[in-house]
């Protein structure tokens, strides 16, 4: 989001630099996750996976025909496998189960009957002869389901699904309740690995089309949205400039959309504003004599419409879909910078409230968010402090929610962050006698408290500047002193989970899966790199020094996503720059998936402008040397195999 130029009544003149990151990353050590026995092994298993990557350039190679068969096989997700009971009969006199398997073709998650591709009846045993099973009694059925990982030849993440009777097969131990190896009759093994291919050259040879994002001093935006099965983006082409552009991810075909601001200036879509409503974008775009303002793309008619003529840097401080209206701010020669809204139902748009009347009061500019049919967001009162309002669409009513303090012009709720677990609104705030410190409001009771004053004094402690995860009832941030914290929002105690070299999480991004935090911090030795820490047991390691020694590898600091299982993420390392890794937290192995760039230093830094998962694909753009940075797609193949031979398993 921009700040601090809502109230430049339009844009004269944009140019788009693209400004590089550079840095460096690195992840944990294998050694820590080799601990046990088993891991070990899998750690070795993950070392050839890693040599095996110049694999994975020939792939790219010969990119454009690879590229398009992996996308063409993401109409299977995952394989899924569904239990059903045979009633006993002539299938099976003492009944059992039927085993159904096949691909979620539609990917609800769900096996249907028309998705299965095969069955297998399992039929339940009599045991006249046990003395725990007496003449007649069946035996159970089980099933087992274990997660594969790199190390067992699945790098995209697997399954494989056993089931068999617990009948003490092959010396197992009979009616324990537990799938013994020898006692598996049938299983599924679901495999998944993982492709590059570049999707577009929008402004051919090794010129930038840049798709996605724009960079210009004071603003980043731009329009990276899917619509019926169709990628808008904003993207660069020397005849036009800067416009939006569309690319159909069934057909594979790509074309300009609008050529708005005509010339070779360019319009710079979405630059301050990019919302999607049923069927409609609804953007920001600059034109020649008239500045950056309020305009709209339906995808269905394929008509792009100036909306809001006058309404400059729409979107500048907030942009928020609610119903059928779009909320956001925008300029105006009459009220500056204020709220306003756009019905879809009536093509109207009209100014919410004039909150600070005379001057700006740029609505959402730290914080805004919609909770229970109401638009929450920060606004500067009339007296230059900023305070929490609440807007509520159905009665057209803005009033007051949270005022920190009634005189402090940097109080700034949600400066940093903010978040709502279970009815109450956890934010921070500087009410200057304790500097920026947590705060809480409950929107049941209505009662505003300062939850923690972690660094006492003035100065504060600014949580949450770089990382806020609630995991499990409990809210994981960063404070000034180059920590990380844990906040128990039910005791409101925090405790420090870990003392780092510098602020973790600065300027990169981060996730949680399954319980577990991943964010880049530096621990003085190895400089910043990717780290973990577990909830469950509260152990926090460095998941690899890929850029080695005190080298940065600057992880995450464009995207990370979590896919199947595997953590995807942009890092550098010596040889290759900035290039895409995976990490798989079943065996500890971390590796580079690809040389986009073909080892040039400074790599194809990918997702540097967006980065977006779709029908098990993850788009994004990245650089090379044959094409500039142009859109490309991480693909995932699927192999599903079953066997009544366990063996290998």
């Amino acid at each position: 989001m921009a700040r601090g130029h809502s109230l430049v009544p339009f844009l004269l003149t944009i140019l788009v630099f693209i400004v590089p990151l550079t840095g460096c990353m690195s992840d944990g050590a294998d050694g820590e996750d080799g601990d046990s026995g088993p891991v070990g092994p899998r750690g070795i298993a993950g070392e050839k996976g890693d040599s095996g990557l110049n694999g994975t350039h020939g792939m790219d190679g010969t990119n454009g025909t690879d590229g398009i068969d992996g996308v063409d096989g993401v109409d299977g997700l995952s394989a899924l496998a569904m239990i059903v009971e045979e009633e006993p009969g002539v299938n099976c006199e003492s009944g059992g189960v039927r085993l159904f398997v096949g691909i979620d073709d539609n990917g609800d998650g769900i096996l249907q009957s028309f998705e299965a591709d095969d069955n297998s009846l399992i039929c339940n045993g009599t045991d006249g002869e046990d003395a725990e099973h007496s003449a007649g009694s069946s035996l159970d059925t089980l099933t087992q389901i274990y997660t594969l990982g790199k190390s067992d030849g699945c790098s995209a993440g697997g399954r494989i699904i056993m089931t068999g009777l617990d009948n003490g097969d092959g010396g197992g131990i009979l009616g324990n309740g537990i799938l013994e190896i020898q006692e598996v009759d049938y299983s599924i093994r679901h495999c998944s690995s993982h492709g590059l291919d570049r999707l577009t050259d929008i402004n051919p040879g090794r010129n930038n089309s840049h798709p996605g994002k724009w960079y210009y001093p004071g603003w980043e935006g731009g329009i990276h949205s899917i619509i019926d099965g169709v990628l808008y983006l904003s993207a660069y082409e020397a005849s036009t400039g800067s416009e939006l552009w569309a690319y159909d991810l069934t057909t594979k075909s790509v074309w300009q959309v609008a050529d708005i601001n005509i010339g070779t200036n360019g319009s710079s879509p979405g630059l301050t504003m990019s919302v999607v409503l049923g069927h409609t974008i609804f953007f920001s775009a600059y034109s020649d004599g008239s500045g950056n303002e309020f305009w709209a793309h339906d995808t269905r008619t394929n008509e792009t419409t100036l909306l809001g003529p006058g309404l400059y840097n729409p979107g500048d401080d907030m942009a928020v879909v609610m119903g059928n209206n779009v909320y956001f701010s925008a300029y105006t020669a009459q009220y500056a910078t204020e709220l306003w809204a756009y019905s879809t139902s009536n093509q109207t748009t009209w100014n919410v409230v004039d909150i600070h009347q005379g001057s700006s009061s740029n609505p959402g500019w730290y914080m805004n968010f919609i909770y229970e049919d109401i638009l929450y967001f920060s606004a500067r009162d009339i007296d230059n402090v900023h305070d929490i309002y609440a807007h509520n669409q159905s009665n057209g009513t803005t009033w007051q929610v949270i005022s920190v303090t009634d005189y402090y012009p940097f109080t700034h709720p949600g400066e940093n962050f903010h978040v709502v677990v279970d009815d109450v609104l956890y934010f921070d705030a500087d009410d200057e006698a304790h500097g920026r410190e947590i705060w809480a409001y409950n929107f049941t009771n209505r009662t505003t408290w300062m939850v923690a004053d972690i660094s006492t004094g003035t100065q504060g402690s600014n949580p949450g500047s770089n990382i806020c995860e609630v995991i499990g009832g409990t809210m994981y941030f960063d404070i000034d002193e180059n920590k990380l914290m844990a906040l128990n929002l039910s005791s409101q105690t925090s405790i420090i989970v870990e003392q780092f070299s510098a602020l973790p999480g600065e300027g990169s991004e981060e996730i949680q899966l399954d319980g577990v935090l991943y964010f880049m911090a530096n621990d003085g030795s190895s400089g910043n790199e990717l780290w973990a820490h577990s909830t469950d047991n509260s152990s926090t390691w460095m998941v690899e020094d890929i850029n080695l020694g005190s080298n940065n590898s600057q992880a995450a600091t464009n995207f990370i996503s979590a896919i199947d299982g595997i953590i995807y993420f942009d890092a550098i390392s010596g040889n290759f720059g900035r290039e895409m890794w995976a990490h798989d937290p079943i065996d500890g192995s971390t590796w580079q998936i690809a040389d986009i760039n073909r080892g040039l230093y400074n790599g194809s830094k990918p997702g540097l402008r967006f980065s977006v998962f779709h029908e098990g694909v993850l788009y994004f753009d990245a650089s090379s040397e044959e094409h500039g940075a142009e859109l490309w797609s991480l693909y995932f193949t699927h192999t599903v195999s079953y066997n009544s031979d366990i063996s290998g398993y």
